[in-house]
């Protein structure tokens, strides 16, 4: 017979039994029959140890499946089984004195109230908690209704505003509460304050919802509490309230208060004692052997942070808490060593915290740390850690050494290649950035670990190799999101991001190193350390090569599949970088992009995003790009380069490049909008850097097969161009003017490889061909040649109009070329050295 059987269980309708549930580690299926548990609860006769059993079958019922149909049974008949119930289980906390008895008690009531739903049933707990903790009866004969209070506003938050507002005096009794000398009472009153502070509809701060009298009582007993020496529970507890009173930027100001200034209130001087100073009471829960108060005591301090940093960062420093905390980092316990993380992360936003040494002395802890991560499976864990060592990194003032040995230093580059290697690619991702300010000079130590660095460069364009864009269904989704403006980047997409502006720190430090004597080679090396640590000059042909092998294509191939701003200004930065890297291998570096078709992406790059302000980041950085090719290609060619350029067809100093500089950033972004540039009638002199440059683009690009435009256009544009240059006041720098005259040559003579293609009807103005030829007709070499073959060609097909009786004597390394202009016709005369 189940002995929940009451002994009137025969007088039951069938419809209070509940149909039977498969109980784990039982063979019988067993019936509960509803009555009769009520009947059980409520008769004074029957033994706790029956009631208990009870009590755990109407639980097992509540939290099964939501309690369906039991709480389908108690809510018939305007719920009066369940207010029966309610009735039994009240009457229960007052004469049981069984603790597990009672807890089952007060557990079965908070599902109850929470399955039944009903405003009813709850105000009715409330005023029957009210009633018994106000009352007569003692604080420890209320203790099983405090409990419950606790649990309910726990389960249920908006009841919170219930008591704020409507039931002050159980509040006001509760706070009185939390001074109370028995522990018991305590831990149930902390849980109870802290759930009411805690809970509560949106909207609604601490400071509206309870009076500044109560808050600053809450204060000074929860730090009078946490000074003394009370048990794990009611410490917890009294954790939990204080990081709701830590949300309230003024209750921060007075938890901080000096000790003497807190006794001189007369409502609170019993509350002070020596030992409640919040950042001494904190760092003594540290030091604490339980992980769990560890964790708490920790995330208040990231509440302190966050509220108050610069009025309480200071007091923390002086009470050592940093150092505490990265001696804490040894715990194996993740949330431990991940709620550290958080809090370090408010600490080193401030200068104080540098100029106290705290980041040298904690870089070690933090690196074992992330080296004991690493082999876990916590990804929140690893990417705090490593975002917070990207700002230990990154904020170190150069002044001060970070790494104080060069073990080390060599310690934090096997953990963020280990980062850059890891699976998860957001780890991947905060690594890169980490390893982004890893690479500063400042950080450098002596002897230099090349090879190891070249390792670690390794791993890095490995994890950009393994990088495949986004599935079309998740690209189209990022195109979507994109045209509404926004700007979230996918997680591929932000590992090659950060992997660029990685390498390109990399790129920097090299440049560095190899300006400096001590840095470029090794000449010692440490003890305990490798014997061969490579060179600068290994290291950048490294990245050289790198550059070339994995990051174009890594990043083009992504570009491709998902365009994006923060990506292209990635690419150019880095291949800006190369040119500064590797001056020498720039020439061979330049035409290969040339050739691959980069002119061309990079306008069409400029074109998408660069329609802004000219002094756009990804708008320099292209025109930055387009610039060192064109002075790469022409400073650099001869005859072995696959087609040459005219040989330095823009150097003629410094004015004229910046002139090109200028008109890179204003040059229109499509090869059409070019031509209609160099079309432009106007004797404007503002158009001419814009029009050097387009020329500049137009010729480099052609040079090299990647024909953005019909020869015949091209032609057209240019000879359009020379007609009018000579027009207006000859105020324009002679250098400009010369390299316009020059570059319209050039391009005019590439535009005849193939099919002439000179407009039949035209005419160019004499002047500009006279004076570049006047100042240039004794230079030698490619570049003139092919200037005079094209001028001859203009010449005899009628298109160049010289003065009547004007002459022109040219001396090659070849001979003599004369040209003659007189009242009948145009005779050009070529004397050939014998």
């Amino acid at each position: 017979m189940d002995p929940l059987c009451h002994r009137d269980h025969a007088a039951h309708e069938p419809n209070w039994t509940l149909a039977a549930v498969q109980r784990p580690g039982q063979q019988q299926q067993l019936q509960m029959c509803v009555a009769c548990v009520l009947e059980t609860l409520g008769d004074q006769d029957i033994s706790v140890c029956r009631k208990t059993l009870a009590l755990s079958r109407l639980l097992e019922r509540l939290l099964q499946d939501g309690g369906g149909p039991l709480v389908s049974l108690l809510a018939a008949g305007n719920l009066a089984a369940a207010w029966s119930l309610v009735h039994n289980l009240t009457g229960m906390l007052t004469v049981l004195q069984d603790v597990p008895a009672l807890n089952l008690v007060v557990e079965v009531l908070t599902q109850l109230t929470c399955r039944l739903k009903s405003e009813d049933v709850a105000r009715a707990l409330l005023a029957m908690v009210e009633k018994q903790v106000t009352g007569p009866a003692g604080p420890k004969q209320s203790l099983p209704f405090i409990a419950l209070l606790g649990k309910l506003i726990d389960a249920l938050p908006p009841l919170a505003e219930r008591l704020a507002h409507h039931q002050a005096p159980l509040l006001e009794q509760l706070v009185a509460l939390l001074r109370y000398p028995d522990e018991a009472v305590q831990v149930a009153a902390f849980y109870a304050c802290r759930g009411a502070c805690g809970g509560g509809t949106g909207g609604v701060t601490l400071e509206e919802r309870f009076p500044a009298r109560l808050l600053r009582t809450m204060c000074a007993a929860t730090l009078a509490t946490l000074g003394g020496a009370p048990g794990t529970e009611l410490q917890f507890n009294a954790l939990g309230l204080l990081r709701q009173l830590l949300r309230v930027a003024p209750l921060v100001s007075e938890l901080m208060r000096p000790l003497p200034d807190l006794a001189r209130e007369p409502s609170l001087a019993h509350a002070a004692n020596d030992e409640a100073s919040l950042p001494l009471i904190l760092k003594k829960l540290l030091h604490s052997g339980d992980d769990t108060l560890r964790v708490a005591s920790v995330q208040c301090m990231c509440c302190v942070l966050a509220q108050r940093p610069e009025s309480c960062v200071a007091a923390f420093l002086h009470a050592d808490l940093p150092e505490f905390l990265f001696e804490a980092l040894s715990s194996t316990n993740e949330l431990l060593v991940w709620s550290i993380y958080c809090c370090l992360t408010h600490f080193i936003q401030h200068e104080l915290f540098y100029s106290k040494c705290q980041s040298a002395y904690g870089i070690e802890p933090v690196l074992r740390s992330l080296q004991f991560l690493l082999k876990l499976v916590n990804v929140e864990a690893q990417k705090q850690g490593f975002s917070l060592l990207a700002e230990m990194l990154q904020r170190q003032p150069a002044s001060i050494k970070l790494f104080p040995s060069w073990s080390t230093y060599c310690l934090c580059l096997s953990v963020v290649r280990d980062g850059v290697t890891a699976a998860d690619r957001d780890v991947c991702s905060v690594a890169a950035c980490a390893l982004a300010s890893f690479l500063r000079t400042c950080h450098l130590v002596a002897p230099v670990p090349y090879t190891e660095l070249k390792e670690l460069m390794d791993a890095l364009l490995q994890m950009l190799r393994e990088i495949s864009p986004p599935s079309s269904h998740r690209m189209s989704a990022a195109h979507s999101v994109r045209s509404e403006g926004e700007t979230k980047l996918s997680v591929p997409e932000l590992c090659i991001i950060q992997g660029l502006q990685a390498f390109c720190s990399a790129c920097r430090l090299v440049v560095k190193c190899s300006s400096e004597p001590l840095l470029r080679e090794n000449r010692f090396a440490p003890p305990g350390g490798r014997g061969d640590l490579g060179s600068a000059k290994e290291l950048e042909w490294a990245l050289v090569g790198g550059c070339d092998s994995t990051c174009i294509p890594v990043a083009m191939r992504m570009y491709d599949a998902c365009p994006s701003k923060p990506l292209a200004l990635a690419l150019f930065t880095c291949l800006d970088e190369q040119h500064q890297l590797c001056p020498s291998a720039m020439r061979y570096f330049s035409a290969k992009l040339a050739s691959s078709g980069f002119i061309r992406a990079t306008l069409e790059v400029k074109a998408a995003f660069c329609r802004g302000p000219r002094d756009d980041a990804l708008n320099q950085a292209c025109s930055r790009f387009l610039l060192r090719t064109c002075l790469s290609l022409g400073l650099l060619a001869n005859e072995a380069s696959p087609p040459p350029l005219p040989q330095a067809p823009l150097a003629d100093g410094g004015e004229v490049v910046d002139a090109l500089a200028h008109g890179l950033l204003d040059v229109a972004p499509t090869p059409r909008d070019c031509l209609l540039l160099l079309r432009e009638p106007r004797a404007d002199l503002t158009l001419r850097p814009a029009q050097l440059a387009a020329m500049a683009v137009l010729l480099t690009a052609l040079a090299y097969a990647d024909r953005l435009a019909r020869e015949q256009e091209v032609s057209e544009a240019l000879l359009n161009f020379l007609h009018h240059l000579g027009e207006g006041p000859p105020v324009m720098p002679a250098s400009l003017h010369l390299a316009l005259v020059r570059l319209a040559l050039c391009l005019l003579a590439l535009c005849q490889r193939g099919e002439p293609c000179l407009p039949a009807v035209t005419s160019v103005r004499w002047t500009s061909f006279a004076s570049y030829v006047d100042n240039h007709a004794n230079r030698e070499g490619p570049e003139m040649m092919m200037a005079v073959i094209v001028m001859m060609a203009v010449i005899v097909r009628g298109h160049l109009r010289m003065p009547r009786d004007s002459w022109m004597l040219l001396r090659l390394p070849v001979g003599l070329i004369v040209v003659n202009s007189n009242t009948s016709r145009t005779m050009v005369l070529v004397y050939m050295q014998p």
